[in-house]
């Protein structure tokens, strides 16, 4: 079994603890969950009562950031647990990214390190 210190090695992205009320939207249905962390490539999730998603699904995620309009990105879901849902994002609009970007700039309070995480996200392409 993986430890802890085992999964931080394979992540690649810096994980910002940031907690916000989110829907995942799946098969027409809306799912209320909340953000536990964000990263420049996806999010941990609280797992929504009844949803009915697995490991390789794809879903509309929806965050509510506070002082401005919902991003919203597709999402594929990476991993499922009881509690839990981890997404990884491959597309969402400019705004949207912008809004991200700098909801991790404040929280890491580190610009410089969230340019460098993306550039390298980017150049993985």
């Amino acid at each position: 079994m993986a430890t802890e210190s085992d999964k931080q090695e394979r992540r690649r992205h810096t994980r910002v603890d940031f907690r916000a009320d989110a829907r995942l939207n799946t098969d027409g249905s809306q799912w209320p969950c909340e953000l536990l962390n964000v990263s420049v490539k996806g999010a941990l999730l609280t797992r929504p009562e009844g949803w009915p998603g697995n490991e390789g699904d794809r879903s509309l995620l929806s965050i509510a950031l506070e002082g401005g309009a919902p991003v919203e990105m597709e999402v594929n879901v990476v991993r499922v647990e009881a509690e839990k849902v981890a997404c990884d994002w491959d597309m969402f609009d400019v705004a949207g990214f912008v809004q991200l970007r700098r909801m991790l700039e404040q929280q890491l309070g580190d610009p410089e390190l969230v340019a460098r995480e993306l550039t390298q996200l980017y150049s993985q392409d």
